[in-house]
């Protein structure tokens, strides 16, 4: 890997500061949690469904963190494009950019968005492969890790976003309206501020949905029937609040009991 490769994602190693496109003026609640998490040794994890704003809360810690530091100590990389290792990565920004190993470097911050789509990025960062073939989750890494979840917007931060409530402060308008157009949104900041009520659905069929269903869930859980998962999703949405029979489920679809049992089972695990 080139340095080009990595200058690519680190505008702010020549320009000194990050876009306001990418670290818009407003913090939510998770980026206050990962602030006060950074002095620790542990790494930092952002857990959450796509589109929530865990990448932008990247971007926000690095424009505050080269305030105050030298902006090539900060390292950002995705891996949802490149397919790449950690590793390579690391070793990367060591030979092309620090000039000396990280241990040696004095303190940097590394930003990884993405990185399970790293080949063998827990084993690189951690040396723990062993937990990947046993089956365990990130969970059993506790210690090394920190873990901040990151949900969709909450009421209060949509409404704070769009400018209709003032930060930890009263509302500046009627708060009914406000509410059906943060129900229409689901909390993705990303359409807070946008009208084309299509838009908006689009944005989460293709965006969210279709991106979780048809990459996600084959890539990482070994989901292979796409067809199927997207109609099992589909049936489960449709009513909300119910009971879903497994043997009736498998039926419909034509598919086995176990394949639709591992599917549902999955299915949570999509945040």
């Amino acid at each position: 890997m080139k340095k080009e490769d990595l200058e690519r994602f680190n505008e702010w190693w020549s320009t000194g500061t990050v876009r306001d496109a990418l670290a818009p003026a407003y913090h939510r609640r998770p980026f206050e949690s990962v602030s006060r998490l950074l002095g620790y040794r542990q790494a930092v994890v952002l857990t959450g469904l796509r589109r929530v704003g865990k990448s932008t809360i990247l971007y926000q810690l690095i424009r505050k963190i080269i305030q105050e530091t030298e902006p090539s100590g900060v390292l950002y990389f995705s891996f949802e494009e490149r397919g790449e290792g950690a590793k390579e990565v690391l070793e990367a920004y060591e030979r092309t950019v620090l000039k000396k190993p990280l241990d040696r470097a004095g303190k940097v911050h590394i930003m990884l968005d993405e990185v399970q789509y790293s080949r063998d990025w827990l084993s690189d960062l951690s040396g723990s492969s062993s937990l990947l073939v046993s089956g365990k989750t990130l969970e059993s890494l506790a210690g090394r890790f920190f873990f901040v979840e990151v949900y969709p917007m909450s009421f209060r931060e949509f409404a704070e976003a769009r400018g209709d409530v003032k930060p930890g402060g009263e509302p500046t308008s009627r708060l009914e309206p406000i509410f059906h157009d943060y129900l229409a949104k689901s909390g993705f900041p990303e359409v807070a501020g946008w009208e084309d009520e299509e838009r908006v659905a689009e944005y989460v069929r293709n965006s969210v949905v279709d991106r979780v269903l048809l990459r996600d869930f084959p890539a990482l859980l070994g989901a292979r029937d796409t067809l199927l998962l997207g109609r099992l999703f589909a049936a489960l949405v449709s009513r909300p609040g119910g009971t879903a029979n497994l043997n009736e489920l498998a039926r419909e679809f034509g598919a086995s009991r176990i394949t639709v049992a591992k599917y549902l089972r999955s299915l949570p695990r999509a945040n």
